[in-house]
Order: structure tokens, then C-alpha cells, then sequence
């Protein structure tokens, strides 16, 4: 067995005295060390005479089953050290557990473990006698471990997974930057960056004006406030999209402020159009 306990976990503290007591009752039997399991260098904890050197992997190898009957779950990279070695899982179907552990099915062969989804120790040790039947077939059994070397997952692969989940949220695509390698040298350096700008081109749909109001309220935009004395209307520029592909951000500018201090339009999916409602003084512009 392996894996750290935090001090401030009563059940986990209780269970880490309880592994401690059997150690010392089973040396021969029972082993437990989790600096030694992950380093395979043996800790300054007073060992029993008997008790042999270990490391993970060779423990997991030598397991005829892996035993996790966790309450919870997330992911779970414990079943795939097992995996690697070979050694079926004999796990509670939760989390990422019930994801990567599959039932052992005598008629067609498949599966890399055994499940039970009542977390009480009669489902525990059910599992444990469904587990242990198999074993006491050989050639059944040899085939249940080949399964589960053949369930390890490559953690580059899981990497590239969450990669892809995270740039999904960010509504972006991710690629794997050694796939550029092979082009990194036929990529010309020597380029003017405004000569590859994307250009798009804009169709005005409408300009819309309603009644002018007196007095109107001052206009305000980053800040500063335009005031006008003079009457003033409100009117509504609509633009939208000519050909494929759509501009990141689109700027209004005009004699209305003296093509000064462009205003940003606000994208409308619903219409698949640009708009900006602005109150003018009447006139042309």
C-alpha cells in the first residue's frame, strides 16, 4: 500500500495506525510505506528485520489484484499504475473508477477488473469472490491480466484531452505544438504583418432616425460627454457582414465628431449584424 495521509484526516490518521499495527503483526504478509512505494528508497521508519526492500512498481506487478474501494473518485491514476503492471482492479464504481474499470466477462473475454456500486463490505468483499473465481481459472485469469496491461492510457494522451477541454472554454482550438516542428523552417520570417491582415468588407443596412426631442440628453462616450444645445434625434447605424468570416470588433467614425474617438458596434446574433443606437443633433452627416 501507498500514498500520503494528512494529519488533520481523523479517518485517514486512524487508518494509517491501523496499516502501522499490521505491519508490525504481518511483516511477512503485510507492507506499507509511502516514501518507500514512490522512490523505492527505503525512509529513516524503523522496519521489522524481515521486511524486504519495494518499490511501487514492482509491487503493483507483483499484486495479483489492485484493491480500491474508494468512496470517491475524481479520476483516479491509481488503477492505471496497476494497469502498467498488469494486475486487474477490483474497484467501487464511482468517479473516474467506473470511467477505466470494466467487469470481467467469462464468455466474451472482456474486461480489466471487477466492480461493486453498494460502497458497504458486503459489496467489497462480493467483488473480492467474483475476482477470486477467475483466479482459480488460469487461463481465464491470464487473459483478465493481459486486459488490464491493455487499459493503461498513455498520460501525454490525458494531457492533450484536458488541453483540448480547457481551450474549448476559452472558444479557442488546441494543437500540439510539436505538430509544427516539421514546418517551423519553411515559415518566412520576412513579411509586412499589415499586408496579411484580414480584410473584410461591410454592407450599411440601414441608418434609422427617429423625431427629434428637445433638449436631448448629452451624449457620453469613453468619458467625455458631447452636449448639444441644439435639438437632437436618435439614429441607428446597422451594418452587416459581405462574403465569410467576421471582423473581431467594429469602429464608427463620421463628422459627427470629427472622425475623432471611434465608437465601438455591438455584434447582434439574432440579426447577424452590427449596431450603434446614438443620440446626434439633427443634420447631416
Amino acid at each position: 500500500m501507498g500514498g500520503m495521509v494528512h494529519k488533520k484526516d481523523p479517518y485517514g490518521s486512524y487508518c494509517a495506525d491501523m496499516i502501522k499495527q499490521l505491519c508490525e503483526k504481518y511483516p511477512k504478509n503485510f507492507w506499507a510505506d509511502p516514501h518507500e512505494f514512490f522512490t523505492g528508497k527505503r525512509s529513516s521508519l524503523k522496519k521489522p528485520p524481515l521486511t524486504p526492500k519495494l518499490d511501487g512498481t514492482l509491487l503493483n506487478a507483483g499484486c495479483d489484484f489492485g484493491l480500491m474501494p474508494s468512496l470517491f473518485e475524481p479520476g483516479g491514476i491509481v488503477q492505471h499504475e496497476f494497469f502498467i503492471g498488469s494486475t486487474p482492479v477490483i474497484a467501487f464504481q464511482t468517479g473516474g473508477l467506473k470511467d477505466t474499470v470494466f467487469d470481467f466477462d467469462v464468455e466474451t473475454n472482456k474486461g480489466n477488473g471487477f466492480l461493486f456500486n453498494k460502497h458497504d463490505v458486503a459489496g467489497f468483499v462480493s467483488a473480492v469472490e467474483k475476482a477470486y473465481q477467475i483466479f482459480n481459472i488460469p487461463e481465464k485469469y491470464e487473459i483478465l491480466r493481459k486486459n488490464a496491461f491493455e487499459s493503461t492510457i498513455d498520460l501525454d494522451d490525458v494531457a492533450k484531452a484536458w488541453n483540448k477541454e480547457f481551450y474549448g472554454l476559452a472558444n479557442k482550438l488546441f494543437f500540439e505544438p510539436k505538430a509544427l516542428l516539421p514546418y517551423i523552417d519553411k515559415i518566412d520570417h520576412n513579411f509586412k504583418a499589415n499586408e496579411l491582415e484580414d480584410k473584410y468588407t461591410l454592407e450599411r443596412v440601414a441608418v434609422t432616425e427617429l423625431e427629434p426631442e428637445e433638449k436631448g440628453p448629452a451624449i457620453k462616450y469613453k468619458g467625455k460627454e458631447l452636449r448639444y444645445k441644439d435639438r437632437v434625434k436618435w439614429t441607428t447605424f446597422t451594418y452587416r457582414n459581405q462574403g465569410s468570416g467576421k471582423p473581431k470588433s467594429v469602429l464608427l467614425v463620421g463628422t459627427f465628431n470629427d472622425w475623432k474617438e471611434p465608437i465601438a458596434l455591438k455584434y447582434s446574433r439574432e440579426k447577424d449584424v452590427w449596431e450603434v443606437k446614438m443620440q446626434l443633433k439633427a443634420g447631416e452627416y
